[in-house]
């Protein structure tokens, strides 16, 4: 048993005799606080002090009525966390019974006094529930930590872009999303966020409530790939000593994305192909069969067509899977989402970042010039490489110098491209004029993004007297500098430019 001297119990009864025998008897155990009435009783409570058990007469007031029992569903309602034991001369049965079915934890009689048993007795109770109460704290933790991760993982995987491409893709996925048994294909290049369109199509559908489970199969041992998917029984191969359920098992009613679905043996593309037929499973070593329901989202950035003619993948699956295909473009002809994409990524490390600000001009151009052939886990990786250097280093604002190698010496757009060309004039050194309205056009992204569009709110913020003048402001840039607006997404949008 464990320390038992900081338990507090509060003695509620009409006889201070007994109260001066229980404290005489226990002292050495417990630390005790009285009252000789209920009106004391709702005192002592109300101040404060904190209690480990109430040892309750139902007899109280100097009278035979069973008051204390009027007073357990009370304290159960006001005070739910403290356990009452109730301590009483009465020999009836029925108050027993009345007692424990208002809430009392336990139940003493006065003329069968014995120190050990009742000692046991409040020592149980209290610690009863004091472990039921961490419990539930424990539970309310677990709650708090898997919101807050939630939340994190919403943050880390969202969709973020509003290029037109972007737009479309996002109406596409959301109506998919109420189409729960069609299977999607999602290609693309290395980078380009499959995860994260997958990610969004659960979260924009009836399933988002459901499990969303992300297998990427080229991470996976080919011979192992089949188990981990289905799952086993036990005894179904030497090492199979307990049952295993596998992914599609744990997406039950939700959403599986099986990531380089290319990369996968033809027995599992068997298993598969049965799935999407019948939406069936059999573990190993199982003759049974598991109905599922899940949505089904494949990716890959190989050309599925080439597998086939190569005879790697079979040509029904691929007819199969092809039906809806969901292409995700490279961020190279997306490059209008760059600001909205750094934004994201580096207040995730940095709340209160300003990223056009945290960086110099010649950074900025650099990163708008870069064809970024890793896409957006390049771009991602790019942002906290800078940040790093710029807090090892303690640079004001991220410069040249803290590229990565790779992107500072790397491929950019190519000299014949519209964008090239609209870059190179902007290499040359700008007046004073050309650097104010350059800064003038930062902060007025930001703000827009900030305050999702308020145009009021922006013009508050940055002392600007009225949206007219705001909007004056845009007019007269986008006038004298319009190769300068590319870079400023969110003006465009908001100004129709």
């Amino acid at each position: 048993m464990s320390q038992r001297n900081n338990y507090r119990i509060l003695i509620v009864d009409d006889e201070p005799p007994w109260h001066n025998f229980i404290r005489e008897a226990f002292k050495k155990n417990y630390a005790f606080d009285g009252a000789v009435s209920g009106e004391k009783m709702w005192e002592k409570l109300r101040s404060g002090e904190q209690y480990d058990l109430l040892l309750l007469d139902l007899r109280l007031d100097g009278t035979e009525e069973k008051t204390g029992l009027d007073l357990l569903p009370q304290l159960g309602a006001q005070h739910p966390g403290l356990p009452v034991i109730v301590a009483t001369n009465s020999k009836d049965p029925d108050a027993v019974v009345t007692a424990m079915e208002a809430g009392a934890k336990g139940f003493l009689f006065k003329s069968q006094y014995e120190k050990t048993m009742w000692d046991k007795k409040f020592q149980d109770i209290i610690e009863a529930n004091r472990a039921e109460k961490l419990s539930a704290e424990n539970k309310k933790l677990r709650k708090e930590v898997e919101r807050h991760e939630e939340r994190e993982e919403d943050e880390k995987y969202r969709f973020i872009g509003n290029s037109p491409p972007v737009q479309e893709i996002k109406e596409f996925l959301r109506g998919l999303a109420e189409e729960s048994r069609v299977t999607i294909l999602l290609t693309g290049e290395t980078g380009t966020g499959k995860e994260v369109a997958a990610r969004y199509l659960h979260k924009m559908g009836p399933r988002h409530h459901k499990p969303f489970v992300a297998v990427n199969l080229s991470n996976l041992p080919v011979e192992s790939i089949e188990n981990e998917l289905f799952g086993h029984v036990k005894g179904a191969y030497t090492d199979a000593t307990t049952d295993q359920i596998g992914h599609f098992h744990r997406a039950d009613g939700g959403v599986l994305l099986l990531d380089e679905i290319g990369h996968i043996s033809a027995i599992v593309q068997d298993k598969l192909m049965r799935f999407l037929e019948n939406r069936v499973i059999s573990p190993l070593g199982s003759g049974k069969e598991i109905a599922l329901d899940i949505q089904l989202v494949a990716a890959t950035n190989l050309d599925l067509s080439q597998e086939v003619k190569k005879g790697t993948f079979r040509d029904d699956l691929y007819q199969r899977l092809k039906n809806v295909v969901v292409e995700i473009p490279p961020l190279r002809q997306r490059k209008e989402d760059i600001p909205l994409i750094l934004e994201h990524y580096m207040r995730l490390q940095n709340p209160n970042a300003v990223p056009f600000e945290l960086m110099t001009r010649e950074v900025v151009q650099h990163l708008f010039d870069y064809d970024w052939p890793g896409n957006i886990r390049e771009l991602r990786n790019a942002i906290d490489y800078m940040l790093l250097r710029m807090r090892i280093f303690k640079k004001p604002q991220i410069d040249m110098k803290c590229l990565p190698p790779d992107l500072l010496h790397g491929n950019a757009a190519t000299q014949d491209s519209p964008q090239a060309a609209l870059n190179s004039s902007s290499q040359r050194p700008r007046s004073n004029k050309e650097e104010k309205a350059h800064l003038d056009l930062v902060k007025i992204e930001s703000a827009l993004r900030q305050t999702g569009g308020n145009k009021t709110a922006v013009a508050e913020i940055l002392g600007i007297k009225g949206t007219d003048h705001l909007r004056a402001r845009i007019l007269t840039c986008y006038k004298n500098f319009p190769e300068m607006f590319p870079e400023f997404p969110e003006i465009r949008r908001q100004y129709n430019l």
